[in-house]
């Protein structure tokens, strides 16, 4: 820096107003003395002199100061001559308002202007807009554009003129002028209600705020607020509020208004600021800037003193601190905050964990516990005490963005450090869908610094930041959404809703479940989990006070919103009118077509599940000539469509499908599925003269819904009693239809001899009638399988909801959840269901040899394991996986669908699930038909188990791979099983460098493998040498005739090959003779032609007409020579047209 100058005799205030010094010649000398070079002001000039003769201040200093400033005027080229004949002497407007500098300042003014809100309106599409109203003080301003210290304006563009520009525009004042002390509220408001959208140009100027003029309050000067207020209640369409300021305003009022749909503030933009403004709203330009600054809400003005400069809040004052580095209290916008039109991603691709920085020999730190360092001294110089954070950045969105990558560190509690700094910032342009690195150069001893009480500089030693237990965790919870998140790429994942967690979900965290002692830390830990959306209000109270506390950074709340935004995006929402739109015109008439409605009617007869069958099913319709319907769920429409239900095309209630097939008669037997009283008299009287009755049972959402749980599982009411005394005094048999989300208590019926048939229907849709009347008729062959398992109503006793352990405790009776864990009697299991037809199934493919190479210095080379890390180079190096082969066989005399379930049942290590589903796959066949299901299985992916801190394990031992549950109806047939081994080889002397393997081995098929439908995996221990030579002896025959047959089939596939080529070769010359004998016919018959004709007229014929004409012999065989010879090139021609021969 060249020179240090006073702005406004600021001098003469530390004498005058502060009364810093006592006289004015000690306040002439303290500047000079201080470097100041100039003062811009008289007082100098006045004192400087007197403070000399005083000994106040040396003429050294004075001397300093002067060649300061003629040092100064001197690269000024104040020295040089006549101005107009230097470099720049010619400069002028001309050089100043060219287009290449117009376009720059509008630029500049689109690169300032902040996008704060977005609700999905901007940008506006200028196709779809009619009217645009432009209101506000600020909307036809010129000067106010340019600020303070303004140049000389080439031409300006004011909001109103820039907006105008793209859609017809009506504009109104609305205040004479930013004081607005009287606001024409009605006409801002008439106008408002008639316009497509509303923009309202608000703010301040230089009267407001300028040099030597202090705003006085955060507030929207005068009665900006209640215009725009009005304005947004009355508006027709969405508004649009832009700020034109210097500094912030508390425009939270405008924040949480619904219907102010975006907010921007532009500064105060220069003379195209009209440009920038409409190329932002309009979408021509994608707005990138960032507040500079944070803006408070009104009670900061209360809480700050302006004279209070201290940046560190005081608790015990309640001085809440100041700029986003200290300030620990609510803000309107906080510093960095701006939007895109697009969606920006960051991922941290490299930062230390660790830096050290070396101490010298003598250093009280290395023998003593220190808070910090100094911030300068050898170990600083002595090492590289910087490193390289490098930020993986990207543009997720349709449009090109520029986007500010800034680089926070939140420092360890030491000397009142701040809660928060800025190392740096990068701005960056990215094409959509392009990412690039951004890299920070961050050095320990200037960066990472703070500064202790007495002004010293400090490097913090400590962290700089740049219930279900772990097992359920991983093993049971997280691999569903996993599987959702990761294989099947969902765009957004909701949280549980339910009586456990409750709703608002994040509500609970603080309030009920006591995870956190704030609502600020339950608001943070929420978000920095990834939760972008809460459906409740929790969010919007708490988190901006999270921020602030430091709890949450701005970086993840801008990934929340621009992961919404995004999902706005995806939806079309900024996309113009939505009629427009590829989906626009959908309607009722799309939905309600003949195939989507035989589309719900498929989906609900494929999710009927058969329970019970005792061969009544399916039913005749020609033998029966009575059928009596009852029950509370009987006639329903809208509790066959459950929660999150659309508007149904055409109800047909299980009655009315019924109904159709056969003469029936109908009785409710209760009023409601609550079922307080039954009609049981009316009910067996029905029952008892009908051929055969239906019963339909269950639930609807008054008993189960979303947040509201089941408290039993019982039939709800009356029902089970009226179930039962129907079926005692039915004529014929009696078949329950249960209606319902989840399982029931029905064992009293699935033990009446008298109800022949269950079902279990959820809540089918609205085709629900006709899929039942389908299958109970034998239309449709049920083919459901339950996704989960009905317990008996002693589980409820046994497990508390809020338990959610997944395996059993034997010390206190808690018998664990799911299939997987669960020990205890069911009604029905998970997978459970009937078909009309019989399906069987045989094992007709497992891999001989399965190996796992473990790497050289792997534990279990040299000691027991009882388990493998299912991650490792034994997974990674080697070929893990192996394939299954089912083959399933309808025996039965109709079509039918069956499900094939794989299941694995674990060695018991680790507490090891009792099964575990590894897939399942659909497959529809004739009657008599068989087929052949694959399964993929890698070992080390899907037989894994997690151990009791969560991480994934292959357990050692046996493995039994079984489809469905046949394998409860055999285990005690040990000549039913097969075994497969997963075994430790041992190795002789000799082949010590061999890294030993583990080895899956198959059994061998049989008749009994076929009918049990199941393999197993045994381990052989290592001391059983008779087995594992026999296993190595046929391991060795096995890897040599895979290997003749891989020779056998290669030298196959050559002579298949050989003779394709032969035949190619053939064909070619055949085609070549074919052509050939072509072009000689053409040219025979041409020949023909000309030798018959020339034959006649060589011939010793008299003609009458050749008399006196001797020439004429000559001419007529030329020219049917001629003829021959285009005759000849045509035929040849269309033959090559034709394709006949070759070009």
């Amino acid at each position: 820096m060249s020179n240090k100058i006073f702005d406004c005799d600021s001098v003469d205030v530390l004498y005058k107003n502060q009364h810093y010094t006592k006289t004015p010649e000690e306040a002439a000398a303290i500047s000079i003395n201080a470097g100041l070079d100039l003062n811009c002001g008289s007082f100098l000039g006045q004192h400087t002199e007197a403070a000399v003769k005083a000994g106040l201040v040396s003429e050294a200093a004075i001397n300093k100061a002067i060649s300061n400033n003629f040092l100064t005027l001197m690269r000024l080229g104040f020295f040089d001559g006549d101005p107009k004949k230097q470099i720049y002497g010619g400069l002028g407007p001309k050089d100043v308002c060219t287009p290449a500098n117009q376009e720059l300042a509008a630029e500049a003014a689109r690169q300032g202007i902040v996008l704060l809100k977005n609700t999905g309106c901007l940008p506006l599409s200028p196709t779809s807009i009619k009217s645009l109203a432009v209101i506000g003080p600020n909307a036809n301003v010129t000067k106010t554009m340019i600020g303070n210290y303004e140049g000389t304006p080439c031409k300006y563009t004011t909001p109103l003129q820039g907006l105008a520009g793209t859609v017809p525009t009506t504009y109104l004042q609305g205040c004479s002028n930013v004081a607005c002390t009287v606001a024409d509220v009605a006409g801002a408001t008439k106008l408002a209600a008639e316009a497509d959208v509303t923009v309202l140009v608000m703010g301040a100027d230089q009267s407001i705020e300028a040099e030597s003029r202090d705003r006085v309050d955060l507030n929207l000067p005068g009665q900006q607020q209640e215009l725009v207020t009005q304005v947004a209640k009355a508006s027709k369409g969405p508004v649009l509020l832009v700020i034109m300021s210097g500094g912030g305003f508390d425009i939270t009022f405008a924040k949480n208004d619904a219907k102010i749909a975006g907010i921007l503030w532009v500064g105060y933009p220069g003379e195209a600021g009209g440009i920038a403004i409409a190329d932002v709203i309009f979408g021509r330009y994608n707005p990138s800037g960032r507040l500079p600054m944070t803006w408070y809400p009104q009670s900061y003005v209360e809480k700050v003193p302006m004279t209070n400069m201290n940046m560190r809040p005081d608790t015990s004052n309640g001085y809440p601190g100041r700029t986003y580095r200290f300030y620990t209290g609510e803000t309107v916008y906080a510093f960095g905050d701006g939007l895109s039109y697009t969606k920006f991603s960051h991922s941290l691709v490299k930062a230390p964990r660790v830096v050290s920085l070396r101490l010298g020999e003598n250093h009280v730190c290395r023998s003593s516990e220190c808070q910090s360092l100094d911030a300068v001294g050898p170990h600083c110089e002595n090492t590289v005490s910087g490193f390289e954070v490098q930020v993986k950045v990207r543009n997720g969105g349709d449009r090109e963005g520029i986007h500010t990558v800034f680089l926070f560190t939140t420092p360890p509690e030491v000397h009142g450090s701040p809660r928060k700094h800025l190392l740096g910032f990068e701005k960056i342009r990215l094409g959509k869908m392009e990412e690039a690195v951004v890299k920070f150069k961050v050095d320990v001893c200037k960066d990472l610094n703070v500064v202790d009480e007495i002004g010293k500089r400090k490097i913090g030693l400590g962290q700089h930041l740049l219930h279900v237990n772990q097992q359920d965790m991983d093993d049971t919870y997280q691999p569903p959404f996993k599987s959702c998140v990761v294989d099947g790429n969902v765009a957004s994942v909701m949280c549980s809703y339910n009586q456990v967690n409750d709703c608002d979900s994040v509500d609970v965290l603080y309030k009920n479940q006591h995870y956190t002692k704030t609502p600020e830390e339950a608001a943070a830990i929420s978000i920095n989990a990834g939760l972008d959306l809460n459906c409740g209000s929790f969010l919007g109270q708490h988190t901006e006070a999270a921020v602030k506390a430091g709890l949450v950074s701005e970086a993840a709340i801008n990934k929340a919103i621009s992961n919404n935004f995004l999902t706005l995006m995806r939806l079309g929402f900024f996309d113009g009118d939505p009629k427009k739109q590829i989906y626009g015109g959908l309607g009722p008439k799309d939905v309600c077509t003949p195939a989507n409605q035989e589309l719900a009617a498929e989906a609900a007869r494929q999710g009927i599940v058969l329970l019970k069958n005792t061969g009544c099913l399916p039913l005749s319709p020609t033998t029966i000539k009575s059928l009596a319907v009852i029950g509370p769920n009987a006639n329903v429409t809208k509790t066959m469509i459950g929660n999150y239900e659309g508007t149904p095309c055409k109800y047909t209630t299980p009655l009315q499908g019924l109904a159709g097939t056969v003469p029936t008669t109908y009785l409710q037997g209760c009023s409601n599925v609550a079922c307080t009283v039954a009609d049981v008299e009316g009910a067996t009287k029905l029952a008892a003269e009908a051929d055969v009755t239906v019963l339909v049972m269950g639930a609807d959402q008054s008993i189960e819904a979303e947040s509201r749980d089941r408290v039993d599982l019982n039939l709800p009411g009356q029902q089970q009693e009226l179930v039962t005394q129907v079926a005692k005094a039915a004529k014929g048999p009696v078949l329950l239809v249960i209606m319902s989300g989840g399982g029931f208590d029905i064992t009293f019926a699935k033990n009446d001899a008298k109800i022949a048939g269950i079902l279990w229907v959820g809540y089918p849709g609205e085709a629900g009638g006709i899929a039942i009347a389908d299958v109970i008729f034998g239309r449709y062959n049920p083919s459901g399988r339950l996704p989960m398992t009905w317990y008996p109503q002693s589980y409820v006793e046994k497990v508390p909801m809020t338990n959610m352990n997944m395996r059993p405790d034997t010390s206190n009776g808690y018998p664990g959840r799911t299939y997987r864990f669960y020990t205890g009697e069911t009604v029905y299991t998970f997978g459970d269901g009937l078909s009309y037809t019989k399906f069987s199934h045989s094992l007709v493919k497992v891999p001989r040899v399965v190996s796992l190479r473990l790497e050289e210095n792997h534990v279990c080379r040299s000691s027991e394991c009882q388990s493998l890390d299912a991650v490792g180079p034994h997974c990674e190096n080697t070929v893990s996986g192996f394939e299954v082969q089912v083959k399933v066989r309808n025996g039965g005399d109709r079509e039918g669908i069956h499900t094939v379930f794989l299941f694995t049942t674990p060695p018991e290590v680790h507490g090891s699930p009792r099964k575990h589903l590894l897939g399942f796959e659909k497959i529809r066949l004739g009657k008599m038909e068989e087929a052949v299901v694959k399964f993929k299985v890698d070992v080390c992916k899907d037989l894994n188990v997690v151990d009791e801190i969560g991480k994934r394990k292959i357990g050692l031992g046996q493995h039994l791979l079984h489809v469905r549950d046949e394998l409860e109806q055999l285990l005690d047939d040990d000549d039913d099983m097969a075994d497969l081994y997963l075994s430790r080889k041992l190795f002789s002397a000799s082949s010590a460098s061999t890294s030993p393997n583990y080895y899956l081995t198959s059994p061998t098929i049989g008749s009994k493998i076929s009918r049990a439908s199941r393999a197993s995996l045994a381990t052989v221990r290592g001391d059983e040498n008779d087995v594992e030579e026999l296993e190595m002896l046929l391991e060795a025959y096995f890897m040599q005739i895979d290997s003749t047959l891989n020779r056998l089939t290669t030298l196959r596939e050559y002579i298949d090959d050989t003779e394709d080529y032969i035949n190619i070769q053939l064909d070619n010359h055949r085609n070549q003779l074919i052509q050939l004998e072509l072009v000689l016919s053409s040219g025979t018959v041409c020949s023909s032609f000309y030798s018959l004709v020339a034959g006649i007229f060589g011939m010793n014929i008299p003609y009458t007409w050749n008399n006196d004409h001797g020439y004429m012999f000559k001419y007529v065989v030329i020219g049917t020579g001629m003829c021959c010879v285009i005759l000849f090139v045509f035929i040849m021609s269309h033959a090559r047209y034709k394709g006949l021969v070759g070009s």
